[in-house]
C-alpha cells in the first residue's frame, strides 16, 4: 500500500463515519413531540441535519395548520413524506439513529 491509497482509505473511512445527535437536541425532539408539537419537532431534526429545504416546508405546514385549525390529510401526507426522509438521512448519518427515533 502506498502513501496515496493510505491517505484514500482514510478520507473514504471518514466520509462513512457516523456521529451523535446531542442529548439536548434529542431532549427537544422530545418535548416537543410530548406536546404534540410533531412539526416543530420534525423541524429541530431537519435543522440538525442542516436540511434548510425541510425546515422551510414544515415551517409552511405549520403556518397553514394555523390557518386551517387543524392538519388536513394533504399536510399530513406531506408531513410525512418529510419525516421519512429526514429519518433515512438521519439513520445514515448519526449512530445514536435508535434514541433519536424513540424521540418521537
Amino acid at each position: 500500500m502506498n502513501q496515496f491509497d493510505t491517505i484514500r482509505a482514510m478520507w473514504e473511512g471518514s466520509l462513512n463515519e457516523k456521529k451523535d445527535l446531542d442529548p439536548s437536541t434529542i431532549g427537544r425532539i422530545a418535548s416537543a413531540t410530548d406536546v404534540n408539537n410533531h412539526n416543530g419537532s420534525l423541524a429541530i431534526l431537519a435543522d440538525a441535519l442542516k436540511d434548510r429545504k425541510s425546515v422551510k416546508m414544515l415551517q409552511l405546514i405549520t403556518q397553514m395548520h394555523k390557518v386551517e385549525g387543524s392538519m388536513t390529510d394533504g399536510m399530513m401526507t406531506i408531513r410525512n413524506m418529510i419525516s421519512k426522509d429526514l429519518m433515512k438521512k438521519a439513520e445514515k448519518t448519526y449512530s445514536n439513529y435508535d434514541e433519536i427515533y424513540k424521540s418521537f
